[in-house]
């Protein structure tokens, strides 16, 4: 951070010397000398801070470097600051006195500038003892001769580290080996580059040396090696290592190798890589110079060959193949990185019980790894040698900050390497991310703004310091070390995080440089020197007093810091350029902030504050003014006269949420203000119309963002048509009114985003529009004609809101090829949203006027991933069973709760939810099993679909034919032979009760035939019929004696039968019978009757002669197989045991 700051210095005295000649007239030969020597100091500075943290002298004279160019930074600020006041006080005592105050200035300004100028021959004489004493205490050899020997000494921890990722149990990562080894196989035959990108510590070399190891790559590749680069490498070393690997040479022609020059090398490696098929993998390459070092080597004779690399900069893999896109390695999840550290705490022991309260701890820790693999690693095996109890863990996770950056086998050595390898200007901005919570997103809009008003970056010819800076950002984004949280509908960046180990880094470095400090709560206390303060509690601690104070940042929700805190930060940091009291209970802002004229941010959104001091129009360098959603109704009349440097006027409040979506509390300017000397101004939201329209905001050319809330069609109509034609830049615009005027935007083709909140005499025609029509909101239009025959046609437009009220019709018709680039349409999905609910639903969403705002509120009240949820969910996968089933009708819950439970962030592997579904299959899919265990390559889920469709159909072909319904019949008469004997089979009655006086008739075709050694007189009385008819129900007679089958005429029964006087409903006969085939063997089911009683089937097969039961599928559960012979005059046929279920025998009389 030394040259940063020695840079900041040397920008201010270069300002110094160019547009304030007259405050330094009489001393700018020490300026310039001054100038000088810090130049060459600088230049020093880029080697130094990176080896300042492994040699003690290099660490005190770069701190010395810092401090000095602070102090001199703090002189030309109180320099300037004086000078101002000065100003200030001759036109104030000019108005009064006049010619006594001119007389007496230059007086006041000599003693002013000689003070200034010992100052600046002070700090020159410090510059000039801290250039010697590099001299003195052989820091220049250092330089030279140690530089060598420190980067040894620096290695082990990557040794270490890399034995830890080696001998761990790699997990989460099996897609993404197999995601790569498809790319390296398959795929065009050009010599393709395959990148792994990620930041540091995320396990890409772990993977890149699983692919290269992989059994299908080493047999598709006849020559493969491995090259390491990092920052530090040699080419030519590299290059001869190669060929050792990769040829085999006699001990003469390696001799002659290691006399080769690089050029030589090149080609000798790539004749010979000319006739194979060839894989080198490039490790940790960290700049585009390296990969063109080693391209030469690398022919492409259009074989298939493949180079792979892992580098941590996104812009390196794009440079070494446009082509092919690079592969973002990401985060574990939780389960994977919980999965791995139970491997590293217990090795050994993949399913170990934790105690609860060392599970709670062990969880905690896993989460502050926030998915990095080397962090669980290092610290999961730091655990696994301590003993296991909570008091032991606790200490750890109070430490984890300090064990991951210098405790045993830290990793601050792996985040070295990124932020050693950033330009000095990213170091500021990366080390500015670091001051945000942990875990919070950060507008990337604001960041840009404190960037800019920090001073971190740099003009870049006629490009704006906005533009400038979003390259920064990008840059940043692209090295790995912040991450995209959010993306706008266009692909800009809305919001950004910072990984919490890269977090806790640039909390440390910032510290160490003096950057900033964070008070994360109320009993911290910054020291005197700090630069930048960043408050993350509520209330300012009293005797906060920081003279060269630069910064103040307050990022908390919520809080109410104290006026006497706010009077004394004002008072006494008169150097403040940035201010953010952004969510504090302030109804006032203290006069004494016109003191701070160096202020360049000041934010004072949801502040409550009801006006702005008149005093805020000293603050003639100020860039950003901020006081959306606050109370103040107007500016001060003087505030816009001398803030010609401000760029961006953020006012008024924007609600997007339910129920309306309404610019409100807009902000009057003063009457008949002048704005055209505010050519800087690029943003103005939250403004009321006015006369300002028409007198000043065609001047506003750099103006990219305007919105304006009150607008008549009748008095601004001029006044925006004649400005707005003039402003090139603008980017969005926003027109709130009662009455919106149609204007002619066809001329601004970098306006791609309009929101029109009010009537609308007209919807402007094709021709009207921007040509670059990204997005465009209309609400209140009362538009009566069908406005898609005209919005069809924008060819950008992505998205589409028509609000409530924008078109009072009923119908919209869009006709085929309209709406080309069309991703949203809010209103019509959110009716659709409405339409495929049910009724009960409904109420829920009732109140949304957005379909975000519906999907939103389904979300949280039916998608929030509880762990009930989740569970149950679970519970469904638990043991899925195929059974009689098609393999779709089985397949098809369980996909659709692996899907559930991907929706609810419960992700399971392909290879977990194969092998529920075998566990599930039935015996006649275990060859199938089989084949898919011993499979040495895993199978994705619809690979082994497919396999499982072709199996089933394979069986079906095999399958012998067979009915696939059982034929069934009702016979309802059967007559029997007297020659045979039989018993009828006689169920007893379920319902308890007997009819002892009745007596079925008999006729002599119905008699059962005498044995021959029984005569009729001996025979004994038969017994009365206890069984059930199964047409009526009734007790006492069979399907054939029932009065109500009119078929069989039933005399001798009708008087004493109980059914005589009951009046039923003529019985038709039925009879079923069902074949699917010839076959002469059916499978026929006998009815059991076993509904129809109480007892279980009897241990005897039984002979039915007299009448045959109903003949149903399938047997009961209930019932035992018997096997069953039916003897009758015509026919006969015989069931096997398999098939037959029988009634109980009657019981004894």
């Amino acid at each position: 951070m030394a040259e940063l700051a020695v840079t900041f210095f040397l920008g201010k005295l270069s300002d110094l010397l160019t547009y304030e000649t007259g405050m330094i007239f009489g001393i700018e030969k020490e300026i310039n000398s001054l100038h000088s020597h810090l130049q060459w100091i600088r230049s020093f500075l880029k080697d130094a801070d990176g080896k300042s943290k492994v040699n003690e002298r290099v660490k005190i004279w770069v701190s010395q470097v810092r401090d000095v160019s602070y102090d001199a930074e703090d002189i030309i600020d109180a320099f300037i600051i004086r000078r101002q006041q000065e100003r200030q006080q001759s036109h104030h005592f000019l108005f009064f006195i006049g010619f006594l105050t001119r007389m007496s200035r230059p007086i006041t300004q000599l003693k002013s500038l000689r003070r200034f100028s010992s100052q600046i021959r002070e700090i020159k004489e410090t510059i000039e003892e801290i250039s010697a004493n590099k001299s003195k205490y052989c820091i220049d050899d250092f330089q030279g001769g140690e530089a060598s020997s420190s980067s040894m000494k620096s290695c082990p921890w990557r040794e270490t580290l890399t034995n830890f990722v080696e001998e761990a149990d790699v997990v989460g990562i099996e897609n993404d080996v197999k995601l790569l080894v498809n790319r390296l196989i398959w795929g065009e035959k050009r010599r393709a580059v395959v990148s792994i990108v990620g930041m540091g510590g995320l396990g890409k070399t772990t993977l890149a040396k699983k692919v290269y190891n992989n059994g299908e790559v080493r047999r598709y590749f006849s020559c493969h090696t491995w090259i390491s680069i990092s920052q530090e490498y040699n080419v030519r070393d590299l290059l001869q290592r190669v060929i050792q690997d990769v040829m085999v040479l006699p001990r003469d022609e390696m001799k002659m190798i290691e006399r080769m020059d690089v050029q030589d090398l090149r080609y000798k490696l790539a004749e010979y890589l000319k006739t194979r098929r060839y894989l080198i993998v490039v490790d940790d390459i960290w700049s585009m110079e390296g990969w063109d070092a080693f391209l030469p080597a690398f022919p492409d004779i259009i074989n298939g060959s493949r180079v792979m690399l892992t580098t941590r900069i996104k812009d390196v893999a794009l440079y070494a193949d446009a082509q092919s896109v690079p592969y973002h390695l990401k985060f574990l999840s939780e389960t994977k990185c919980w999965e791995l550290f139970c491997k590293k705490v217990f090795p050994g022991n993949a399913r170990v019980i934790f105690p609860p309260e060392l599970e709670r701890l062990g969880k905690a820790i896993v989460a502050k790894c926030g998915g990095l693999p080397l962090a669980i690693i290092v610290l999961g095996s730091m655990l696994s040698r301590r003993e296991k109890v909570p008091s032991e863990w606790e200490k750890i996770y109070k430490s984890i900050s300090w064990q991951l950056r210098e405790g045993e086998n830290h990793i601050s050595g792996i985040l070295d390497l990124s932020y050693n390898n950033l330009p000095y200007y990213l170091k500021s901005c990366f080390l500015y991310c670091g001051s945000y919570p942990e875990d919070s997103e950060f507008s990337t809009r604001k960041l840009i703004k404190l960037w800019i008003a920090e001073g971190f970056i740099q003009c870049r010819g006629a490009e704006m310091m906005e533009e400038v800076a979003e390259d920064y950002l990008g840059e940043l984004i692209q090295r790995s070390m912040i991450q995209v949280a959010k993306k706008s509908f266009n692909g800009r960046v809305k919001t950004c995080r910072i990984h919490d180990l890269l977090r806790d880094f640039a909390i440390s470095e910032a510290k160490d440089s003096k950057f900033y400090e964070i008070c994360a709560h109320d009993k911290s206390l910054p020291s005197m020197a700090v630069r930048r303060l960043v408050v993350h509690h509520d209330i300012i601690m009293p005797s906060l007093s920081c003279r060269h104070l630069r910064t103040f940042l307050r990022i908390t929700k919520y809080g109410d810091p104290q006026k006497p805190c706010l009077n004394i930060i004002v008072n006494n940091s008169t150097f403040l350029r940035v201010l953010d009291l952004e969510g504090s209970s302030l109804s006032q802002l203290p006069n004494q902030v016109s003191k701070l004229v160096h202020l360049r941010y000041l934010g004072l959104r949801k502040t409550g504050l009801t006006s702005l001091p008149c005093s805020i129009g000293n603050l003639f360098n100020l860039h950003t003014l901020d006081i959306r959603e606050t109370r103040c109704k107007s500016l001060p009349k003087n505030l816009l006269k001398n803030q010609v440097m401000i760029r961006h006027l953020l006012m008024g409040r924007f609600s997007f949420g339910v129920p309306e979506v309404v610019l409100e509390d807009p902000v009057d300017l003063p009457k008949h203000v002048e704005l055209g000397n505010l050519r800087n101004l690029e943003t103005v939201t939250g403004v009321a119309a006015g006369t300002w329209i028409k007198n000043s905001l065609e001047m506003l050319t750099n103006l990219r963002q305007l919105g304006i809330a009150t607008v008549s069609s009748v008095q601004h109509i001029e006044g925006l048509a004649n400005s707005l034609s003039k402003l090139d830049c603008l980017h969005s615009l926003w027109l709130e009114g009662k009455a919106i005027p149609t204007l002619n935007l066809a001329g601004h083709h970098n306006l791609y985003k309009i929101y029109l909140i009010g009537c609308l005499e007209r919807l402007p025609n094709l021709r009207e529009f921007s040509p670059n029509l990204t997005k465009l909101l209309l609400k209140a239009s009362g538009l009566k004609q069908d406005p898609f025959p005209v919005l069809m046609k924008l060819s950008k437009l992505k998205i589409l809101k028509l609000l409530r009220g924008a078109y009072s019709g009923k119908e919209m018709h869009c006709s085929e090829g309209g709406f080309l680039e069309l991703e949203e349409l809010d209103q019509l999905i959110l009716n659709a949203i409405i339409g495929s609910l049910s009724p009960t639903l409904i109420p829920f969403i009732a109140r949304a006027t957005t379909s975000r705002q519906a999907w939103t509120i389904l979300a949280n009240t039916y998608a929030q991933p509880s762990h009930g949820w989740i569970k149950q969910v679970k519970g469904h996968l638990k043991n899925p069973t195929k059974g009689s089933q098609s393999v779709t009708d089985f397949l098809q819950p369980v996909k659709a709760h692996t899907d559930e439970l991907a929706l609810l962030g419960v992700l399971m592997d392909d290879d977990d939810l194969i092998e529920k579904i075998l566990n599930g299959l039935d015996s006649d899919y275990k060859d199938l099993v089989h084949v898919v265990h011993a499979c040495n390559t895993p199978f994705t889920f619809d690979e082994f679909y497919e396999k499982l469709l072709t199996f089933e159909a394979h069986l079906q072909e095999n399958k012998p034919d067979q009915y696939c319904l059982p034929a069934s019949a009702n016979p309802t008469h059967c007559t029997t032979t007297g020659s045979r004997s039989s018993s009828t089979t006689t169920p007893s009655s379920p319902f308890g009760s007997t009819n002892t006086g009745w007596r079925p008739s008999s006729t002599n075709n119905q008699r059962p035939s005498l044995g021959s050694n029984q005569s009729r007189g001996d025979r004994p009385p038969p017994r009365p019929y206890l069984g059930y008819c199964q047409i009526c129900g009734i007790q006492g007679h069979t399907a054939k004696r029932c009065p109500s089958f009119c078929l069989v005429p039933n005399d001798s029964s009708s008087s004493s039968h109980p059914l005589t006087t009951r009046s039923t409903t003529p019985w038709q006969p039925r009879a079923h019978f069902v074949a699917t085939s010839a076959s002469t063997t059916p499978s026929w089911l006998l009815d059991s009757g076993v509904s129809h009683h109480n007892q279980l089937p009897c241990p005897q097969p039984q002979t039915v002669s007299t009448w045959i039961p109903p003949l149903i599928h399938p047997p009961s559960s209930t019932t035992q197989p018997r096997s069953l012979s039916i003897p009758s005059n015509d026919w006969s046929f015989s069931m096997p045991s398999s098939d037959v279920s029988t009634p109980p025998a009657p019981p004894a009389p």
